[in-house]
């Protein structure tokens, strides 16, 4: 496959008067004026956002000009020396701008912060769209607006966030960390949608924090870590009478929503919810169940409470340690079946090596 031709902003020493972006060493010196000045090639094209300086807005950062199509993706992607290096480029919104709709966009290695209080962070993640290996937060607002069905949101990480990592979540998300931060903390960390879904996540909450909200029915959680700390919010929210209709919620662990009135799990109420082989501990309340009983569930097996933690909780409580901190422990049916509950996979050194190799992802 013929490569994608590469263009280079360097907010530190690039210019957008005097620059080519053709090379590292002749960089522009923005994301927009990148945006208005590539002629869009057929296949599509690559931004490559040096590492070091933020790219700081000055206005919402828009693609209307390059206006990417389906078979034309643009990627934006950081770098430090070259093209895919791993380098983490920086998109701050001084408090003020936003990032336009993606669509048919990657976003990949990009840390993206301090984006507008009165909007959402990034509008929304439109279509065949993704956030790969993206560090996004201090938001005092909705980190995005809406993710749409045919998106993907992979190994990223949402802090110091004060309302939702996403008001409307209908993609597919894997790998990502949620966590409160020493600014802000999330309402509810996602408020999970129609066609949502959620594999091998982690959840690490406080105060009164909400992890997920369903807002809609047919979504999916699968293999996720979600972890309270003491919140007395709640872990997995079926509000609305018609929430969890047609939604799975397996093989997740649910714990430490032990505030006065937190709770694990919240009014499955809905026909058709597949709520099996999840594990809970020291909630305040673990689930919830609906009044009208066990009738009104599609599946509702092998849901279990335990007696100790299903966490090593061994070292810091942070992203860096997030694997070996909640490493499952040999409690309950924790580590039955195929694979262990929850995000993190049992590793051999007892260090918790890696995320669930979930039998989805293939």
């Amino acid at each position: 496959m013929t490569a994608l031709p590469q263009y280079y902003v360097d907010p530190a020493s690039g210019s957008d008067s005097t620059g080519d972006g053709l090379s590292d060493s002749s960089a522009w010196a923005s994301l927009q004026h990148a945006l208005d000045t590539i002629t869009p090639n057929s296949r599509g094209d690559q931004i490559n956002l040096k590492a070091g300086t933020a790219d700081i807005l000055s206005a919402n950062l828009s693609f209307s000009a390059y206006n990417p199509q389906i078979r034309q993706k643009l990627i934006v992607r950081g770098y430090t020396t070259s093209p895919n290096d791993g380098g983490i480029g920086t998109i701050d919104g001084n408090a003020t701008h936003q990032i336009s709709t993606l669509n048919t966009v990657a976003f990949i290695d990009l840390e993206i912060r301090n984006m507008s209080t009165t909007t959402d962070g990034i509008a929304s993640i439109g279509n065949y769209s993704q956030l790969i290996n993206c560090y996004i937060h201090t938001i005092n607002r909705d980190a995005i607006g809406t993710v749409f069905g045919r998106s993907q949101i992979i190994d990223c990480r949402f802090e110091n966030i004060s309302r939702t990592a996403c008001r409307g979540f209908a993609g597919f998300a894997r790998n990502c960390y949620f966590a409160n931060g020493d600014d802000y903390s999330f309402t509810s960390a996602l408020n999970l949608s129609a066609q949502g879904h959620l594999v091998n996540c982690i959840f690490n909450l406080s105060g009164s924090s909400n992890a997920i909200d369903c807002t809609n029915s047919g979504h999916a959680t699968l293999n996720c870590t979600i972890f309270g700390g003491g919140s007395s919010g709640i872990g997995y929210d079926c509000a609305d009478a018609t929430d969890g209709r047609g939604s799975i919620f397996a093989e997740n662990i649910v714990a430490g929503f032990s505030g006065t009135v937190g709770k694990g799990c919240n009014n499955l109420s809905d026909w058709g919810l597949m709520f099996r082989n999840n594990s809970f501990h020291d909630n305040a309340t673990d689930v919830v169940d609906p009044s009208q009983g066990d009738q009104a569930y599609g599946e509702k097996f092998n849901n279990e409470s335990l007696s100790s933690s299903p966490f090593a909780l061994s070292g810091a409580n942070n992203f860096a340690n997030r694997l070996a901190y909640f490493e499952p422990q040999d409690v309950g049916n924790v580590l039955s079946g195929d694979l262990p509950r929850g995000a993190v996979h049992k590793s051999v050194s007892g260090t918790g090596g890696s995320y669930n190799p979930h039998p989805l992802l293939g």
